[in-house]
C-alpha cells in the first residue's frame, strides 16, 4: 500500500513538473539587513510557487554593554498571483506564504503576504522590487516587515 502511494505522489509530482511554463532563480538583498535565494516554478501565466531561504542579519540580544548580533533564517514556500503576461516589460504579483523561522533556537511558523514589481531588462532577466510582512500564527503581536530589491533568472 506505502509503495502504491509513493508511486502515485511521484507521477503527479512529475506530470505537475512537466506542466510548468518555466523555472527561475531569484537573489535579493532586504532591510534588516537580509539576503535571501529562491527557486520559482512559473505554472501559468498567472500563477508562479516559490521556494526561498532567507538570512537576517538584524536582531540584536543587549548582554550588558554589548550588543550581540545573531542571525534569524526563515525558509517556506510562497504561492503568486502575477498580474500581466510573461513577456511583458513590468509585471507585478501579490503573494501568500507559509515559513518557518528559526531565530536563536526558537522556531515559529510564520504566515506572509507580500506585493512586488519584475522589471525584464534582458529576455530570461529582471529586476524585482518586494515588500513583505510576516506575521508568526503563535503571536501575531510579534508581526514584522521586509522590503527586498533583487535580481532574478528565468530559465
Amino acid at each position: 500500500m506505502r509503495t502504491k502511494i509513493l508511486l502515485v505522489v511521484v507521477a503527479s509530482v512529475l506530470a505537475t513538473a512537466g506542466a510548468g511554463l518555466a523555472v527561475g532563480v531569484e537573489i535579493g538583498v532586504g532591510t534588516g539587513p537580509s539576503v535571501s535565494l529562491a527557486a520559482t516554478w512559473e505554472l501559468s501565466p498567472s500563477f508562479t510557487m516559490v521556494t526561498s531561504f532567507g538570512v537576517g542579519f538584524g536582531q540584536g540580544v543587549q548582554t550588558g554593554s554589548w550588543a550581540l548580533q545573531t542571525a534569524s533564517y526563515t525558509i517556506g514556500v510562497e504561492a503568486r498571483y502575477n498580474f500581466g503576461s510573461a513577456a511583458s516589460a513590468v509585471r507585478s504579483y501579490l503573494g501568500l506564504g507559509m515559513f518557518f523561522g528559526v531565530e536563536g533556537g526558537d522556531v515559529s511558523v510564520l504566515m506572509s503576504s507580500s506585493a512586488g514589481v519584475q522589471i525584464r531588462v534582458l529576455p530570461n532577466v529582471y529586476l524585482f522590487g518586494e515588500g513583505a510582512v510576516f506575521v508568526p500564527i503563535l503571536d501575531v503581536s510579534g508581526w514584522y516587515w521586509r522590503l527586498k530589491l533583487g535580481v532574478g533568472l528565468r530559465l
